[in-house]
């Protein structure tokens, strides 16, 4: 069994970390990035979540949803431990060599603060999202709590040579999780607001996200919409998590060739599937003629392997 990472590890890791992606919409945007998300005191999170790039929010694009009769095996749940710097994910019983950490990210402007209440065995998020103003989706993008799949030390790292013999081993970050035979996750959504539902019935700013190995979190989101109800089992095979899942006909992170976005503006370009992810996210985002409440759990998380 794997032991789950300490308190003071998570913290000193956590402050390290990338910027979480949030982009939202289903219209073109300009890429670019914003001027970041606000990290939550407690969670760990990044220092400054920057460059989020962001379109307006709801859309039916990026399939998803659980199938009426599975085609995935799915593996064992995911074991959910809460720390005061978010929580520790691993795989303890599987083979799929989770070993990560959750964070939560926002963007700076929402009516009411994100927070995150973990449990064990629940990742639990809530929130009341803005209004997005003069079309600003890089500002008012949303919140989303975000598992990096791997947390662990670089290649080639040493502990500090002047720790003396009491020293632990090298600092952990997040490093490329090898996708390996997994093809996709499964997760329940449970509604803890007074709607009974993950997100607010009939909308569709509910997202899972996948951040491949070398993509920019403030140019490129691959996304899916799965407008879950609350209680509902999701499974979400790679090949439904596309790029800018708000557009159709964009590849997947399951093809040999996936979209990048290197410069602010730029149209996207393809690269090799690296076969790697840096983390997968749930995220709520805003939208333009409301705010949005949100207070939900995600819990049994699986992956999901062909049968």
């Amino acid at each position: 069994m794997k032991t789950p990472l300490s308190l003071g590890l998570m913290f000193a890791v956590f402050g390290a970390l990338p910027a979480c992606s949030s982009d939202e919409g289903n219209e073109p945007r300009p890429t670019g990035g914003s001027g970041g998300a606000t990290a939550v005191a407690g969670t760990g999170g990044v220092a400054a979540v920057a460059g989020t790039g962001g379109t307006p929010a709801g859309g039916a694009g990026g399939a998803g949803g659980a199938p009426a009769a599975s085609t995935f095996r799915a593996g064992p749940a995911l074991v959910i431990t809460p720390t005061a710097a978010g929580a520790n994910v691993v795989d303890e019983d599987g083979v799929s060599g989770i070993t990560g950490g959750v964070i939560l990210a926002q963007s700076p402007t929402l009516d009411v603060a994100a927070t995150v209440a973990h449990e064990p065995g629940k990742l639990c998020m809530s929130g009341t999202t803005a209004t997005v103003l003069n079309a600003d989706y890089d500002t008012y993008w949303g919140a989303e709590m975000a598992l990096d799949l791997l947390l662990a030390a670089a290649p080639g790292s040493t502990p500090a040579t002047d720790a003396g013999a009491d020293a632990g081993g090298p600092p952990l970050s997040r490093q490329p999780w090898p996708i390996g035979n997994v093809v996709g996750f499964s997760f329940v959504v449970t509604g803890n607001g007074a709607a009974g539902a993950g997100v607010p019935p009939g909308l569709e700013e509910f997202r899972f996200k996948a951040l491949p190995e070398g993509s920019l979190p403030e140019f490129d989101t691959f996304c899916s919409q799965p407008n879950p109800a609350s209680g509902d089992t999701v499974e979400i095979p790679f090949t439904d998590v596309t790029w800018q899942c708000w557009a159709p006909a964009n590849p997947s992170i399951a093809e040999p060739m996936i979209n990048v976005v290197t410069v602010a503006g730029a149209a996207p370009t393809q690269r090799p599937n690296p076969g790697r992810l840096l983390s997968i996210s749930w995220q709520v985002s805003a939208g333009i003629t409301a705010p949005i409440p949100f207070d939900f759990c995600v819990s049994d998380i699986k992956p999901l392997y062909a049968q």
